[in-house]
């Protein structure tokens, strides 16, 4: 139900003019297996028309056999973690071959992430670039609570840390993260789980509608 991925699948080509050649069914070459020919025609069953229920149990199959987790077997599994299973997959079969590739997992999901590293001595900044395809924010009581927490600059434990300009392994270092670069979809992981006691945090989130990045980006503007 995403519906840019839906229309992408839907137009029959899983690559890009820039990026690697288009995949389509008729010439794909991976076999039955391909987890971009099997979302596609799950996608096109469900957007068919028709009313009988639905079993992907192909695309589980493949999801099953191609995982590095061990998402096979009868055990309750994360979300979370098939989520990355099923990106990875994608991204492997469409053809893409590193991080800023243009197969349609890095066109849609993938984002950048800016980790300043403040010095408590002479302010200096250490600026870092993290790619990544989602974000997991601490459960609070609103998700947008939840990314306060996310970008509040913390403190480094002590001698972690030795300023490039000053030279000094100090203990009053702040690291904080903000988007440099939001991507077109973004993908929200909320950590319910505390280690390490493992326990489940059942606090009901409540999001809006509408979620504005502008104070969570380096720009700080709408």
């Amino acid at each position: 139900h995403c519906r840019p991925l839906v229309e992408h699948f839907m137009s029959g080509s899983s690559g890009s003019s820039s990026g690697p050649p288009p995949h389509t069914r008729q010439t794909c070459q991976r076999g039955p297996e391909c987890m971009c020919c099997l979302l596609d025609e799950l996608i096109v069953a469900t957007y068919n028309g028709e009313t009988e229920p639905l079993s992907p149990t192909s695309l589980l199959r493949s999801l099953w056999q191609g995982s590095a987790h061990g998402l096979i077997g009868y055990e309750q599994q994360d979300a979370h973690e098939m989520l990355i299973e099923l990106r990875h997959l994608l991204h492997t079969h469409a053809g893409g071959s590193s991080f800023n590739c243009t197969c349609i997992v890095h066109r849609l999901f993938a984002g950048v992430l800016q980790s300043t590293v403040t010095c408590g001595h002479c302010q200096a900044h250490t600026e870092t670039l993290d790619p990544f395809l989602d974000l997991s924010l601490e459960p609070a009581a609103t998700l947008i609570e939840s990314f306060e927490r996310f970008i509040q600059p913390e403190r480094l434990p002590a001698h972690s840390y030795t300023c490039p300009s000053c030279h000094r392994n100090q203990q009053d270092a702040t690291k904080q993260f903000l988007l440099r670069t939001p991507p077109p979809i973004l993908t929200l992981h909320l950590k319910r789980f505390e280690h390490p006691a493992a326990a489940k945090l059942d606090l009901p989130v409540r999001f809006p509608q509408w979620l504005n990045l502008a104070p969570f980006t380096l720009l700080q503007t709408p």
